[in-house]
């Protein structure tokens, strides 16, 4: 008996996935947020329905400048089969920058014949925003890195690789498939937190902010159960400022701007239902 039961598992998570590059490409895939969520909302959209949300981490890299990003595990049901898979989501200023350079200059001096006046390089504009200096603000990217095929093994290899060893602050395990979000509601709320807040700053849309909101939005919609919260005290916790983190500091982190995202999520799946209903009856 129990040997029919693990033929059946077996049959019903496929190892072979199917060819959808939004969420299982066939190299690893690094891309804007919003290029992989207007393919699940365009192309990809009627496989994508099918698609729904497991379990969401939030991370954070153990190393400078301790960044913190979101793990999530989603299941494709397609043709009485299931394909797991999962990806990486993050946010950082538009270059990329790790950490510093001991010697970097705090301004960049670039005096013409004609003026004598300093005028800062798009650099330093960058590390201004990284180390929260100067009131600086920079264009935000917003990343979806999926691994070859969406492979979960290679999740934490794919994340060590790109951000160091890190710590999993917070899991929130989904409890059924039916009280899920689908992929498509997903990456609406994704759309809807860079839309919120397109640029980067240190001290208030930085990466904790991108994913805390995802996650607590994430939260508020399906039912879960949250576990691995020893480490909790890390969220948020700047690599220099290193600010104390209490159980309000996530409903207070932006308040305004999560009840802005409640509403605007609630909004688009009205939409989404829509369309699921009108792709089901073509």
């Amino acid at each position: 008996m129990l040997q029919t039961i693990k033929k059946l598992v077996r049959f019903f998570m496929s190892d072979d996935s199917p060819n959808i590059h939004c969420l299982f490409p066939q190299t690893a895939d690094n891309s804007n947020a919003l290029h992989w969520c207007n393919g699940i909302l365009g192309r990809d959209f009627p496989t994508a329905k099918d698609c729904v949300l497991d379990q969401l981490d939030h991370c954070k890299a153990t190393r400078p400048p301790a960044h913190e990003f979101l793990i999530a595990y989603f299941t494709l049901y397609l043709d009485g089969k299931a394909y797991e898979m999962g990806m990486i989501i993050d946010r950082c200023p538009a270059k990329e920058i790790d950490e510093l350079p001991r010697d970097a200059p705090l301004i960049s001096s670039m005096a013409s014949p004609s003026s004598q006046s300093l005028s800062p390089s798009p650099a330093l504009d960058r590390f201004q925003a990284t180390l929260g200096k100067g009131g600086k603000a920079v264009a935000a990217t917003d990343r979806v890195m999926i691994p070859k095929l969406g492979q979960r093994d290679n999740l934490k290899k794919l994340a060590t690789e790109t951000f160091g060893t890190y710590n999993t602050l917070n899991t929130l395990s989904v409890g059924s498939r039916h009280t899920s979000m689908s992929a498509p509601q997903f990456a609406t709320l994704v759309e809807i937190a860079h839309n919120l807040a397109p640029t980067y700053d240190l001290r208030k849309h930085q990466c904790y902010w991108f994913a805390l909101i995802i996650f607590l939005v994430v939260r508020n919609r399906i039912e879960g159960k949250e576990s691995n919260g020893d480490k909790i005290k890390q969220l948020g916790r700047w690599w220099y400022f290193a600010p104390e983190h209490t159980a309000c500091d996530d409903e207070n982190v932006a308040k305004d701007e999560y009840e802005k995202a409640q509403i605007q999520l609630k909004v688009s799946h009205r939409y989404i239902f829509w369309y699921e209903q009108y792709i089901h009856h073509i």
